[in-house]
């Protein structure tokens, strides 16, 4: 019998229209690629599966965008339309056995490659793995009614309810706020705008060079954790004093990527990594379940990608003028109201003229973990590793989320099955670690940024 559930705030069921980027994000959604978010973290104890259910329900209730189904899409002028009512949590929750690391392996490539259905809310799976010396949970959401951020704040509320602590909800409309236009518009000045660009911003970027039978569907996924001694060796500092993980990362993604293709015979000309960066404003920054994520490609050429030096500071300098500017997407917010609403349909019919062009890959980070940890409670016990990813979809093929959690570097891989096998993949993987350990390793300190 199915489990539905009428949510407390709201009378009868209310029809918004998707936002622009809800619906550039739903583009993106596809059956061999599907737009999944991954959530994924490791306790040292056992997790109530009828609690969670129970938990599930409550937590869903709180957040509008947890309740939206699809009910129309773009019909010319007129964006698709989400209904915020009532959800069915049937065979949202489920369990299983594993005996071992490489059964997880196989069932998380299969939970994170299945398709959401936008028409049905929740858009979001759960997965219990019961596992030697603990369970393991995994959520999977659909991109196209949240950002990781949003996740994350799903998952406080779903905590709190599993252990029946207070869950203080933003007084922020998280519907409104989804109108990046009114609220993040008149923030960005055209002079930050224009600081830090590449020399040769529209240059399509170049691809990983493919490894696999390009009919394959799905995901395959690499979790790499580096030990605290390896952690504790990578030295950002080496390139200046504004230097950060996310930087190391971005520079050993973007290496890994050139030296890749020049061993497949496609050297790589402009290598572009999209970088998410979070639009809500510092006073609720880990706030509302929803899109509030803009960013852009952290742009590198191959003079720029001739020493470690050199590629390091194209990088830094990139990500600062994403996380000032957003990646210049706000100049769309200045377009007028009918224009800016129809940006979805033009890239769309650019889409199929171009092909899929846009990013060498996408990548992350989280920074520490420890702060920001869900608590499920004492049964649950502790969580020894949080795991994450952004989706992705061919031809990029690769994306990358990483964050530090006690110490530990965790680095989730997440490959497109039409790109990598998994023999490729463990050694993409491979390369790109021996590279963050290369360009992190202590130096003399430089005069980069």
């Amino acid at each position: 019998m199915s489990t539905v559930i009428t949510p407390v705030t709201a009378v009868a069921p209310l029809r918004v229209p998707f936002s622009v980027f809800e619906e550039l994000l739903n583009l993106s959604d596809r059956p061999e690629t599907p737009s999944t978010i991954h959530t994924e973290y490791r306790f040292t104890g056992v997790l109530d599966e009828d609690r969670l259910r129970t938990a599930l329900a409550a937590a869903v209730a709180l957040h509008p965008m947890m309740r939206a189904r699809r009910v129309a899409r773009r019909a010319g002028l007129r964006s698709p339309q989400w209904e915020i009512g009532e959800v069915n949590l049937d065979r949202v929750v489920r369990s299983v056995s594993c005996a071992d690391d490489a059964t997880l392996a196989s069932i998380r490539d299969a939970f994170y490659s299945e398709l959401i259905d936008l028409d049905t809310a929740p858009a979001l799976r759960v997965l219990i793995a019961r596992r030697p010396g603990g369970d393991s949970l995994l959520l999977s959401l659909n991109h196209t009614m949240t950002d990781g951020v949003g996740a994350l704040r799903f998952v406080y509320s779903f905590a709190r309810a599993y252990t029946g602590s207070p869950d203080p909800v933003s007084p922020i409309d998280a519907l409104e706020a989804r109108a990046l236009k009114v609220e993040f518009g008149r923030e960005t000045s055209p002079q930050t705008l224009k600081a830090g660009r590449p020399k040769n911003p529209w240059r399509t970027p170049s691809f990983v060079s493919r490894q696999s039978a390009p009919g394959e569907r799905g995901y395959r996924f690499l979790h790499v954790a580096l030990a605290n001694e390896q952690r504790r060796d990578l030295d950002t500092q080496r390139y200046g004093a504004n230097a950060t993980m996310n930087d190391l990362l971005q520079a050993a993604l973007t290496l890994t990527i050139d030296e890749w293709n020049r061993a497949h015979g496609e050297p790589a000309n402009v290598i572009g990594v999209l970088m998410p960066v979070n639009f809500r404003p510092f006073a609720w920054y880990g706030e509302v379940v929803g899109n509030l994520t803009l960013g852009g490609r952290v742009m590198t050429t191959p003079r720029q990608r001739a020493t470690p030096e050199t590629l390091m500071t194209a990088v830094m300098n990139r990500t600062q003028w994403l996380k000032n500017s957003g990646g210049g997407l706000p100049l769309f917010f200045r377009l007028p109201p009918l224009l800016y609403n129809m940006i979805p349909v033009v890239l769309a019919g650019l889409g199929r003229v171009l092909g899929d062009r846009g990013f060498s890959g996408v990548l992350s980070y989280y920074g520490r973990m420890d702060s920001y940890l869900p608590d499920f409670g004492a049964e649950a016990g502790a969580i020894t590793e949080a795991w994450g990813s952004p989706p992705v979809y061919m031809p990029t093929a690769i994306a990358i989320g990483s964050g530090t959690l006690r110490g530990r570097l965790l680095v989730t891989f997440r490959f497109c099955r039409a790109a990598f096998s998994a023999a490729a993949a463990r050694r993409f993987s491979d390369l790109m670690i021996q590279n963050l350990l290369m360009l992190g390793a202590p130096g003399v300190r430089s005069s980069v940024g």
